[in-house]
């Protein structure tokens, strides 16, 4: 099995955790907001792997240079983050984290259109039938019999679209560097965006924080950090953009099965499931196409 496989699954395992502990953290009694949860979240991570860094002496490549080009992507990069966390985080006030996860799933569709198009990657059929069943998952958790468009929905889709643009950033940018030194840099950026976007309403949030909220947002933060550790090296590793993205989609597995255990969340209980499978359909296309 390939290593970038490998630290794919992993991160997916990450990712279904912190998701969790993230709708604890924006459905506490004290209502923290999504910009607020973002600037802890992200600002946690970075010093993380900051720690890492300066623990295991992870340098800067020797030929690597600080162009204005790069820094311009980190920038874009930076604000597409904490754009798509703000919006995706806030969906969990309104939604449950597995029909967020299915909504969030367009940002594969987006990540396979950039790999196609930036990093030459295949152009196999599989992939766009299974972009195509990314597409039925979301029209089947949207619809209802009025066909009303929910916001809590908007944000979730919205957020998985600018995440598929930050990923393919990552792609860009991770391989000129460590990934760690990459990592550090990155989530800062998200923090330090979120702090000038709302810096009273951080200061104001910040003085309700409870323990609960604390345990869920730090606990979060290290599993988001394990999920892009994996994530970042599997991309050092050679993963394809579209088939590392789709594989991440099967998190709604984990995602679904965690809800219902751990949160005692059973509503739209079919959309949930036949969302998930043909998200994994979609996936399983995906991985198989050469």
């Amino acid at each position: 099995m390939p290593i970038w496989l490998i630290l794919t699954i992993l991160s997916v395992l990450a990712v279904a955790l912190a998701d969790i502990a993230q709708k604890v953290t924006l459905t506490n009694k004290i209502n923290i907001s999504a910009i607020t949860n973002n600037f802890y979240l992200w600002l946690s991570i970075s010093i993380m792997a900051l720690i890492t860094c300066l623990v295991f002496g992870f340098k800067l490549p020797a030929d690597f240079v600080l162009t204005t080009s790069i820094i311009l992507k980190f920038l874009i990069n930076g604000l597409c983050y904490f754009m798509a966390g703000s919006l995706y985080y806030q969906s969990y006030k309104g939604n449950s984290v597995a029909l967020s996860v299915i909504l969030c799933s367009v940002t594969s569709i987006v990540t396979t259109i950039a790999g196609i198009l930036f990093f030459g990657e295949s152009t196999a059929l599989l992939k766009f039938i299974g972009s195509g069943l990314i597409l039925v998952a979301i029209i089947v958790v949207n619809y209802t019999k009025n066909q009303k468009l929910d916001k809590y929905n908007i944000y979730a889709l919205s957020g998985g679209i600018l995440y598929g643009i930050s990923y393919s950033l990552d792609k860009d940018l991770v391989g000129s560097m460590n990934p760690l030194v990459y990592q550090a840099i990155i989530c800062f950026l998200v923090a330090f965006f979120s702090l000038v976007f709302k810096p009273k309403l951080i200061i104001k949030e910040s003085k309700l924080i409870n323990k609960v909220a604390i345990k869920s947002m730090f606990g979060a933060a290290f599993l988001f950090y394990l999920f892009q550790v994996c994530l970042f090296n599997a991309y050092k590793f050679g993963g394809e953009l579209g088939k590392i993205s789709f594989i991440s989609n099967a998190s709604i597995f984990s995602v679904f099965i965690l809800e219902m255990i751990l949160l005692k969340n059973t509503s739209d209980l079919l959309k949930k499931i036949i969302g998930s499978v043909i998200v994994f359909a979609g996936a399983t296309l995906i991985v198989l196409a050469k």
